[in-house]
């Protein structure tokens, strides 16, 4: 076997029954009127169903026929950090526990209504819909594969009708290649993989990230990744050394209770780090235990989001395809963050061929495996 690996070339077919192995139990798909639904019912319905994107259509008519066309995808993450940046501006900055009054609107007048209140909030608004992208049903994976890896947020399998079937996200894609035979690629490292395309961004994007201390409150930090529109933000100790971060995903899981409809912005007055803790609790409880963190350490916080350039890029991936991951901080030898690697970009490295002396052949299959909902990819990862 080694042998045959020799150059870490692998090819991975999708084959029928292990993708419909992959995803069992597939929820059914959550779409909304862009002119019907509110922003509100929107969050509501997208925590409750722990659905991370869902596609976002409108009602039109062409030459007196009535049909649906498709704007966009919504992103849960990107919701919910508007609404809550949105509830603490009304307040000050005061820590409070209600939905912002303007996301009664519908979700089409409530992106325009933050465009005529200033560039900055329209832009932050329109984030939360993510360009619509779609192919036939009947689409080679490999075609799927490239449009993630290019930076769609969601690629959506139309049948013959023109409905969507399936949600095919980066982290699905990934998951099914890993499943199917990346892991005998293992010996390929993430220095190796990504050397060459560090210095092609466009071929490769590797993110800059802001940064914090542990012990700064936590509604500072997300106000900071909310305003950079930013997908994370490392929180850095003594000397600059990665403890973890903090996402778009944790605002989503801690700050927001479907069940009571509120934002709970009570939580962001905790250290950041004890936010992540809370996101990250399984089960996950609402209610604080014990006093805030006065002095973090690295031993402090389970770090399950960073990677030195000699691991593997197999153990890159199983890091990116846990449920609260959406990027990966690769760290230099002093342990500061030195890149973000997402799930786009690992999909890029896999397609661009002969690079690091790894290479995937994806083979013409017709079947995909779902996207959960509740993948924490869309960041794109």
């Amino acid at each position: 076997m080694a042998d045959a690996m020799a150059g870490a070339r692998v090819r991975i077919e999708l084959a029928h029954a292990t993708a419909s192995a992959l995803s069992p139990g597939t929820p059914a798909l959550v779409e909304f009127d862009a002119d019907a639904t509110t922003a509100r019912d929107a969050l509501r319905t997208m925590l409750s169903r722990e659905v991370s994107s869902a596609p976002v259509y409108r009602h039109v008519r062409n030459e007196g026929q009535a049909s649906v066309e498709y704007v966009g995808f919504l992103d849960a993450a990107e919701l919910a950090a508007a609404a809550v940046a949105q509830a603490l501006r009304n307040r000050g900055g005061d820590i409070a526990r209600s939905i912002d009054p303007a996301m009664e609107a519908p979700l089409r007048a409530w992106m325009d209504a933050g465009g005529a209140r200033g560039a900055a909030r329209a832009s932050s608004r329109r984030d939360v819909i993510k360009p619509f992208v779609s192919v036939d049903a009947t689409a080679p994976p490999l075609d799927v594969a490239r449009l993630l890896a290019a930076g769609a947020h969601r690629v959506a399998l139309r049948d013959a009708s023109g409905g969507i079937s399936t949600l095919v996200s980066p982290t699905s894609m990934l998951r099914a290649i890993i499943a199917l035979g990346l892991a005998e690629a293992g010996d390929v490292t993430v220095g190796k993989a990504f050397e060459a395309l560090l210095h092609d961004k466009g071929h490769c994007a590797i993110h800059a990230s802001p940064a914090a201390e542990p012990t700064c409150v936590a509604f500072a930090v997300l106000a900071a990744l909310h305003r950079d529109r930013a997908g994370s933000v490392a929180l850095v100790g003594s000397g600059g050394r990665f403890v973890t971060s903090l996402t778009n995903a944790d605002l989503r899981k801690v700050a927001t209770d479907p069940e009571r409809e509120l934002c709970r912005t009570d939580f962001l007055g905790v250290p950041a780090v004890d936010f992540v803790r809370l996101a990250r609790e399984a089960p996950y409880c609402y209610e604080l235990v014990g006093s805030p963190t006065s002095h973090v350490t690295l031993s402090d916080v389970d770090d399950t989001v960073s990677i030195t350039p000699a691991d593997t890029v197999q153990a890159l991936t199983e890091l990116l395809l846990a449920p609260h991951v959406r990027e990966v901080y690769m760290l230099d030898d002093a342990a500061r963050p030195a890149a973000i690697i997402t799930t786009a970009d690992v999909l890029r490295f896999l397609l661009s061929g002969d690079v690091g002396g790894a290479a995937v052949t994806i083979a013409e299959s017709h079947t995909y495996v779902a996207d959960d909902g509740a993948d924490s990819s869309g960041r794109e990862g």
